[in-house]
């Protein structure tokens, strides 16, 4: 419905900068995050994933200029461009070398409503690096996509869980592979081995036991709790995180609406006898298992929901 719109705005050439580093710096789409340097009105922070690093700094104040001392960052020793070319006011910043990932950056000025953005782009590695696997879960005979640096234009391998998958696609930042049958279930890593050797580090892919249906579990007259207690669920399949003990991995946190009685939705296996059972997580880490036998029902058939209430 838009016939047309001009290319020449400083909006439409800030986009067009941006999108263009993001193809080019993996930094932006796969780093972590690091704050670098903060007061009332300027915020730089960095992205780094493995050797490349983008660093951004916003000076949000309409009045004041600021001159940046004291700013350190994990791009190596040289000067950088602003890559948004000055249309926001940044210049060139000098690093010199440092220690620890912490390369002192010479001071500069950041005027009043200003912005800039610097990147560093590392050589080719020598082996693959895995930035994102996507979907992050499925079953067997699903096609997964990774995509990170450095995987080399010739087919290699990959693996889930040290079962070989089956290779569809192949570019150096790109890689297409069927999950194969007999993969164990369960949150694998996904390891690419480029041709010619060098294998990535592992990414988490959660293989699926079959086709998935939603079950709410309810447990009623749970025992007291404290602030910082939760109740959860486990049981005896990947889904149900293979009886496990932790915050992290058990399902939960339950809600407690209707206090003691908790409630929470799992994911589960359909058309599938599974045991399961309820536990309280304290703030410390420690856990209370309910009593008695494993509960054990069928789940619901694939295309419905279910919905399972149990006493304490």
């Amino acid at each position: 419905m838009m016939s047309s719109f001009s290319q020449t705005t400083t909006l439409y050439q800030i986009i067009q900068k941006l999108s263009a580093l993001r193809r080019a710096n993996q930094a932006i789409r796969y780093g972590s995050s690091t704050e670098r340097w903060i007061n009332n009105d300027v915020y730089i922070y960095e992205r780094q994933f493995y050797n490349n690093v983008v660093l951004v700094a916003v000076n949000k104040s309409t009045t004041t200029g600021y001159n940046i001392t004291g700013l350190n960052t994990a791009m190596p020793a040289g000067t950088y461009t602003d890559q948004l070319t000055g249309l926001m006011g940044g210049s060139s910043i000098t690093v010199t070398t440092g220690s620890g990932g912490n390369n002192p950056v010479n001071a500069f000025t950041l005027a009043a409503g200003k912005a800039a953005v610097w990147s560093y782009v590392a050589p080719a590695p020598a082996t693959p690096q895995l930035g994102n696997v996507d979907p992050v879960m499925g079953r067997t005979g699903d096609v997964v996509s990774v995509t990170g640096k450095g995987f080399g234009t010739a087919t290699g391998t990959v693996t889930v869980g040290g079962t070989s998958a089956s290779v569809s696609y192949w570019t150096d930042t790109e890689v297409d592979f069927t999950v194969a049958s007999g993969t164990p279930t369960g949150t694998q890593q996904v390891v690419v081995t480029k041709s010619g050797g060098g294998a990535s580090n592992g990414i988490a892919y959660n293989v699926l036991s079959g086709p998935q249906v939603p079950l709410t579990f309810t447990v009623n007259n749970a025992p007291p709790t404290n602030v910082g207690d939760n109740v959860y669920v486990t049981g005896n399949d990947a889904e149900l995180s293979n009886w496990a003990t932790t915050t992290g991995a058990a399902i939960g946190r339950f809600l407690a609406p209707n206090y003691p009685n908790w409630f929470g939705v799992a994911s589960v296996p359909a058309s599938t006898v599974i045991q399961y059972k309820y536990l309280v997580i304290k703030s410390d880490g420690t856990f209370t298992w309910e009593g008695g036998n494993n509960h054990q029902i069928t789940t619901p058939a694939a295309g419905s929901t279910g919905f399972q209430t149990d006493n304490w």
